[in-house]
């Protein structure tokens, strides 16, 4: 098991040594009895989330983790007051002093020190081959009946007059990782489905290494999946209904947050100057591309 996966699983180990997402055996709870906390994790660097941190209720063996965009709902606590622990892996802990009422208790945005501050990445600032000339393409692979998973393939092809350099997705790249590569399918209102992802932390981002870049050569074509990401968003998905779908590839590598490159937890690390200096020369670009096919029965 690598590092990074022991840290993924280590919040979910301290939840249940904080006595999980269960009241204690025996104890008479109810919603009309107890109180909902909610609320949101912000960085306050920036603003932005702060995803699948732990956040417990001390003492009421009652905690939840936070989704991708911060949001968190902690159900069945006493009310009175309790102090509020956030546990990121590679950050201090965090306590914060609550007061619960029967009912809805609303935190609102909780901000968090971000205690490192990484210097922002220049993507692109060496680059030769722009947008322009990156032609990229999406196609079906099959006829598609309902019950079919899709299968979808996407190529960037260089058509510029010079080598360029592109990065394969990684882990998490269908969700928050750089680069951000992932499929939208849309059609019939509830035609297709995506089981939701019951365990985000398992979805663990080794970060970008020297193997997920290529350089492309004129006229050639690129597969932004061949180093193997664990989904496209997509493998679990089926089609439901029969009708008329649309596929749309995205690729994204505009972001200069070092951390979205890198492996996560990430508190207090630094991107090594030999991955900046090839990120440099990879294309800021958004590229898409959509295919639209028809399901049948």
């Amino acid at each position: 098991m690598s590092v990074r996966s022991i840290l993924c699983i280590l919040p979910f180990m301290m939840l249940s040594a904080a006595g999980g997402l269960s009241p204690s055996r025996g104890a008479a709870v109810s919603a009309d009895t107890t109180g909902t906390v909610v609320g949101r994790l912000i960085r306050v660097s920036d603003g932005s989330p702060e995803p699948y941190a732990i956040v417990i209720v001390l003492g009421t063996r009652r905690g939840a983790q936070a989704d991708e965009d911060g949001r968190f709902v902690i159900t069945l606590v006493p009310p009175g007051p309790h102090p509020l622990k956030i546990v990121r892996v590679g950050h201090p802990q965090m306590f914060r002093d609550i007061v619960v009422t029967v009912g809805r208790n609303d935190m609102g945005d909780i901000s968090l020190p971000y205690p490192f501050t990484m210097a922002p990445i220049e993507i692109g600032s060496r680059a030769v081959v722009q947008a322009k000339d990156l032609e990229t393409t999406l196609r079906a692979l099959q006829r598609f009946r309902v019950g079919d998973k899709p299968s979808l393939e996407a190529r960037i092809r260089n058509r510029g007059k010079s080598p360029v350099v592109l990065v394969r997705s990684t882990q998490a790249s269908d969700r928050w990782a750089s680069p951000r590569v992932w499929i939208d399918i849309t059609g019939p209102d509830s035609g297709f489905f995506v089981p939701p992802r019951q365990q985000p932390l398992l979805r663990e981002n080794d970060g970008v290494t020297p193997g997920h870049f290529e350089r492309v050569a004129p006229g050639a074509e690129f597969d932004p999946w061949a180093a193997g990401s664990l989904d496209r968003n997509l493998v679990e998905g089926r089609f439901l209904k029969p009708g008329r779908y649309r596929a749309t590839f995205h690729y994204d590598t505009t972001e200069t947050n070092g951390r979205n490159w890198m492996g996560e937890p990430c508190g207090i690390c630094e991107m090594p100057a030999s991955l900046r200096e090839i990120l440099e020369e990879v294309p800021a670009v958004s590229l898409s591309a959509a295919v639209e096919f028809d399901v049948v029965p």
